[in-house]
């Protein structure tokens, strides 16, 4: 396959955090290579118990469960690498809080919740996808991240074509390379028959606030880029989709735009917030991928806050979805959750705040959705305006 980073060099740097970042996220694979369905993990055998459940509890202490898994003929698991996700919340108060599940690769697993509201709670464990299962998403993503794939549409007068875009691609005809050339970022379309590459014109995927005016740009509503203007309180908005991968509606080539380079645009300074999303349209492709794309982007939000140190950046995080039988082996919430967690990683120790959206839409009562509903988004636009508004500075 067309590798676009073979060809773009890495520093000793860059390359010694790529190596770390993999050893970290390293996942725990069953001992035997085929395992009996039966041999697998069951949730309904499975029991969890609170530890020092007899103790009273107060605000700001640690609540500890130690869960114990067994497989489908009730015989328990002798091996970890089961992905689960954890929540407490009290329904009557519509609270919740996302817990910490640390796997001792024994079949027990502890895991640990914050306490962080009076009353009574209720503990939730949910098995998303067991051990035996997770072999089979690394290894579809490893060596198949050409399953999901984009297009583009090269046009010149009446002749119109479209051909396969991607960041892997089989050489099996020639190919169009639209490599960044300011970042290295790789991304390669089949020539079309009879047209050049210079003719690609666009990319494509196979509710207004109040006192904003909203300039139409002529652009996809999903895809942008977009610009309002709140003129009573002289703010300005904008909006881009970042670089590809990213699946979307068809837009402009020339809106193509990676998210280091517009960075790099940016004078900043203390009226300047900027926010940033970038996880969901990463999940088929090698974990690589994401590091290097980070390590662009934090480079040029380090350059970005030496020029101008009071200027806030916001990352905001990827989040839980619904798990539909036709995109769990492209999609799953494990794919996500290890980008979450070089996310975090990379941008330790920086001045940077997250909105923790995988968080938030874990713990919340409501069904997961990639595409949460207002009352979440709701939530992270109130964690985003703290940031953005601090009470110190009101």
């Amino acid at each position: 396959m067309q590798y676009g980073y073979q060809t773009h060099g890495f520093t000793l740097e860059e390359k010694t955090e790529g190596t770390v970042l993999m050893k970290m996220i390293e996942w725990p694979m069953p001992p035997d290579p085929s395992v009996p369905f039966r041999k697998s993990s069951d949730p309904l055998h499975t029991c969890f118990i609170i530890l020092n459940h007899e103790k009273t509890f107060h605000v700001g202490d640690k609540l500890q469960v130690m869960l114990r898994m067994f497989d489908f003929d009730g015989n328990p698991k002798q091996y970890g690498g089961d992905y689960l996700q954890a929540r407490i919340h009290s329904p009557e108060l519509k609270a919740g809080s996302a817990g910490t599940v640390i796997d001792n690769q024994n079949g027990y697993y502890y895991i640990h919740f914050t306490l962080s509201w009076p009353g009574k709670v209720q503990v939730s464990v949910s098995l998303v996808h067991p051990s035996e299962g997770i072999k089979v998403l690394k290894r579809l993503r490893e060596e198949r991240p050409d399953r999901i794939y984009m297009q583009s549409t090269f046009k010149a007068g009446a002749i119109s074509k479209t051909t396969v875009c991607n960041l892997f691609l089989t050489p099996t005809k020639p190919l169009c390379n639209f490599t960044d050339l300011r970042t290295g970022e790789p991304w390669f379309c089949y020539k079309p028959e009879n047209l050049p590459c210079s003719t690609r014109i666009n990319h494509a995927r196979g509710g207004v606030i109040r006192g904003i005016r909203i300039f139409d740009l002529g652009n996809p509503k999903e895809a942008g880029p977009h610009c309002a203007f709140d003129i009573q309180n002289n703010i300005m908005l904008e909006y881009f989709t970042h670089g590809p991968p990213i699946y979307f509606v068809p837009f402009s080539s020339q809106h193509v735009n990676y998210i280091s380079n517009k960075l790099n645009e940016i004078e900043g300074g203390k009226d300047t917030v900027i926010i940033i999303g970038i996880c969901a349209h990463f999940c088929t492709f090698p974990v690589e991928v994401y590091i290097r794309r980070l390590q662009h982007i934090r480079r040029s939000i380090l350059q970005l806050l030496s020029r101008n140190p009071d200027t806030v950046v916001v990352i905001k995080t990827g989040n839980v979805r619904a798990y539909v039988p036709d995109v769990i082996l492209n999609y799953s919430d494990w794919f996500t959750f290890q980008l979450h967690l070089v996310l975090r990683t990379m941008f330790a120790g920086i001045k940077v705040v997250f909105v923790d959206a995988w968080a938030m839409t874990i713990a919340h009562y409501l069904p997961h959705n990639i595409h949460p509903l207002q009352i979440i988004i709701k939530n992270e636009i109130d964690v985003f305006l703290s940031h953005m508004c601090p009470f110190n500075k009101r």
